[in-house]
């Protein structure tokens, strides 16, 4: 059985529509019904009943939904024990690193930490934050560097490389477009561009904490997989809540304006699973240390 295919398939099933699993994997519905017809073929059985308006759960896709999860935990942490031992034999640390991880000056300096021959190599890799986390979990990264909540990530070490204010990116043409700074009660009435949830929780719940708090009636638009935040407010479908760094190759036409009340913070953290750092981690982020800004934002726990 395909792994691959398994999971497809959990996720069709609990959502029982090809369009929102499709979205769920970041994929589109051509190859997710590809890896389901391989999965039945593989089985010998039908999986599902699928209609070009329902999708239900044969006899044998009940069973294949109730049981596929442990089925998938187990082989899930097979895969993280291997990788671990492989790690040992010699293979280069695997970092993992979000759009804003990107934007601060960890990857520079792993990059001198490769350059100086300091360690056995680096390969990075990017995704979304919700991604990162759960690849670092089972073991398929050794570090990822990602906004994160403290919440999120029980039994993790954490070490906030940067810390700023967050502001709002608005369209130059936008009837605030012109103050010097904004309180979230003068976006009463507005239409906010996001995230998807699953894709960054911590972003998406911390944004809508904050608007629901401020007392203010809003909109939201959900930015598809294909789709960027910056160029969505510079088509004028809404408005933006990020950090400086995020926009920082933001369109002409758009302004980012300073979010005076409530004050609003974006932290970044490096992130490792402490009972598990090898000496070649260790290593690596004792250089980053070493490198780290003097400007208080960096802090370890």
């Amino acid at each position: 059985m395909d792994l691959r295919e398994l999971r497809a398939f959990l996720v069709v099933a609990a959502e029982l529509s090809f369009r929102r699993a499709a979205e769920r994997l970041h994929m589109s519905q051509p190859p997710l019904s590809r890896l389901i017809a391989g999965l039945e073929r593989d089985l010998r059985v039908r999986l599902l009943d699928r209609s070009t308006r329902s999708v239900s759960l044969t006899a044998a896709g009940a069973l294949l939904f109730r049981e596929g999860p442990a089925v998938l935990e187990r082989a899930e942490a097979l895969e993280s024990r291997v990788r671990e031992r492989g790690r040992r034999s010699g293979q280069p640390l695997r970092i993992g690193l979000s759009t804003a991880g990107f934007a601060t000056w960890v990857p520079e300096r792993i990059a001198r930490f490769e350059a100086q021959g300091e360690g056995r190599g680096v390969e990075l890799t990017s995704n979304v934050p919700d991604r990162l986390l759960r690849d670092l979990q089972l073991g398929r990264l050794d570090a990822v560097c990602a906004e994160m909540a403290d919440e999120e990530a029980p039994g993790l070490e954490r070490w906030v490389v940067a810390e700023d204010a967050i502001g709002v990116l608005l369209p130059a043409t936008h009837r605030l477009a012109r103050r010097r700074a904004l309180r979230l009660r003068d976006l009463e009435g507005e239409t906010f561009v996001v995230h998807p949830r699953h894709e960054h929780a911590h972003l998406y719940e911390s944004q809508q904490r904050a608007l629901r708090a401020a007392g203010i009636r809003y909109r939201i638009v959900t930015k598809r997989p294909d789709e960027s935040c910056p160029i969505l407010v510079a088509r004028g479908k809404g408005l933006l809540l990020a950090a400086p760094s995020f926009v920082r190759t933001r369109a002409s036409n758009t302004r980012f304006l300073p979010l005076r009340e409530p004050a609003l913070t974006h932290r970044v953290a490096l992130l490792w699973r402490g009972e598990r750092a090898s000496p070649e981690l260790t290593a690596l982020l004792d250089s980053l240390r070493r490198g780290a800004p003097r400007r208080g934002v960096a802090r370890s726990r």
